[in-house]
This record gives structure tokens, C-alpha cells and sequence, in this order.
């Protein structure tokens, strides 16, 4: 793999950079403080924009690093956050990366979220040189499987009790692309 780091990607709708601390109050209004929002995520809602602002402060320092990918996705037409996408893991044997995402309620979710996504793994098939990238969600997490199957994502099973967020340790669909099927 050949690691780049978080670059910014721009796409038709949307803008994906590094995070700023003063991103803060936006990510806790727009996804993070939001306790529905965040019921599937890994991480607890934040409790205040407090919180929000200490977990960018504590993100910053690794912003250089090349095998970090952490994306702030904006809105090009709002200027808004409007959502998070990360590479959770990375498989370095396999050339494999997992990704976790969460987005801005709107009635634009799913078109965005798919934009993002497919730009960010297209990114990891040909800047990083990945061949693999998979994502694990909650089963009851429609919002974001509609997104993955936007994205031509297969489904490739079900992990029992494989996942622990915010509804409690639950069943995990898994979803995938391989480079050679996207050639």
C-alpha cells in the first residue's frame, strides 16, 4: 500500500479535508450532539460542544500522518459539515481498509453520503493503492446501508453480535468492494 494521508478531495457537491478544531460546533450541531444520529455509532454522542472541541484538539497533531485518513465532508453549496468518513483499520496483508462514516440528517443523506463514499474508495483503489475496502453497520442501520448500496457495496453476511455501539452489542451486516471488481 502507499500510504498519502488525509488529501483533499473535491467532488461536484462536496468538499473532503482534515478536520479543524474550528470545526467544533458544527460537527456537535450537525451529527455528533445528536443522540439518534449517533445510536449506531461506535462512539457515544457528545455530551457538549465541549467535548466536540476536545476531540478535534486531541485529533490535530496526527492530521501529517500519512497512514491517517480522517475526512470532514462539506457541503460546496452550504459551505456546511455535513458529515465524518474515516478508515477505521487497515489490513496491511490483505491491502484491506475498513471504513466508518456517519452523516448530517437531510434530504439530500443518502446522495451525499453515497458521494462521499465512492470518492473516498475510489481514493483508497488508486491513490493508496488499496484492494479491498469493507464496512461494518449495525443490521438495523438502514440510513447507511442505503448509502453502501448506492455505492455498488456487496453484502457479504452477517456477524453475530459483532458490533457494540450505542443500542448495545448487536449483529453486524458486512459490506465490501474489491479493486478488481471496480476495474
Amino acid at each position: 500500500m502507499n500510504h498519502k494521508g488525509t488529501k483533499t478531495i473535491e467532488t461536484q457537491n462536496l468538499l473532503l479535508r482534515k478536520f479543524d478544531v474550528s470545526d467544533y460546533e458544527q460537527m456537535y450541531r450537525n451529527w455528533a450532539g445528536d443522540s439518534q444520529l449517533t445510536q449506531y455509532a461506535s462512539w457515544g454522542v457528545h455530551e457538549s460542544k465541549r467535548t466536540t472541541k476536545k476531540l478535534l484538539e486531541h485529533w490535530q497533531p496526527k492530521r501529517t500522518n500519512d497512514k491517517i485518513y480522517r475526512w470532514g465532508v462539506e457541503d460546496k453549496s452550504s459551505q456546511a459539515l455535513i458529515g465524518e468518513i474515516h478508515v477505521k483499520r487497515i489490513v496491511k496483508k490483505i491491502a484491506a481498509c475498513e471504513l466508518e462514516f456517519l452523516f448530517a440528517q437531510s434530504d439530500q443523506r443518502t446522495e451525499l453520503g453515497a458521494e462521499a463514499v465512492r470518492t473516498v474508495t475510489h481514493f483508497l483503489f488508486d491513490a493508496v493503492q488499496a484492494e479491498r475496502v469493507q464496512v461494518g453497520i449495525d443490521v438495523e442501520d438502514q440510513a447507511n446501508q442505503a448509502i453502501l448500496e448506492a455505492c455498488d457495496y456487496q453484502e457479504e453476511g452477517i456477524q453475530k453480535r459483532g458490533l457494540a455501539n450505542n443500542r448495545g452489542i448487536v449483529d453486524r451486516r458486512w459490506f465490501a468492494v474489491v479493486k478488481a471488481n471496480k476495474d
